[in-house]
């Protein structure tokens, strides 16, 4: 087999990324781990559906890189791209292991812990307005 193969470019375009990812994910555990985290088997396990939605997007670059080897510059932002893969591999298991730990020991596991909206500035008048009709006789529910 040639390097250029597609075979062996597809299969190195994919695979160095998500090694790179689940690198992240041993270099956190084992240098960087802290009391109460899970342990690494299920870090890597909690690593697989995020790492399907992170590391295909940045897989485009590394394609280019093997298809063109010589170009200098294709190389270097490949190596930018499979830093910040390792990075991501070492921050997003870790947090998306605790924000679905909060979701499961809620006391009410009806949804997930999403923040509550903050009413715009716009509902807010328009809020305060309508009180104000009703404290005065004017709107739809006030008492007069």
């Amino acid at each position: 087999m040639t390097t250029s193969d597609p075979i062996v470019l597809t299969t190195l375009a994919f695979g160095v990324p998500f090694l790179g990812y689940f690198t992240g994910i041993v270099i956190r555990k084992t240098a960087l781990d802290r009391p109460g985290s899970l342990t690494l088997g299920r870090q890597l396990l909690v690593g697989i559906p995020v790492s399907l939605v992170t590391v295909p997007p940045l897989t485009s670059v590394i394609q280019k890189a093997l298809s063109q080897p010589t170009d200098m510059s294709v190389i270097s932002s490949c190596l930018v791209n499979l830093g910040v893969v390792i990075v991501a591999g070492m921050s997003l298991p870790e947090a998306a292991a605790t924000l679905l730990q909060k979701w499961i020991h809620r006391n009410d596991n009806s949804e997930p812990p999403i923040p509550p909206r903050r009413p715009t500035m716009k509902r807010s008048v328009r809020a305060e307005r309508e009180k104000e009709k009703v404290l005065d006789g004017r709107g739809p529910g006030s008492v007069a």
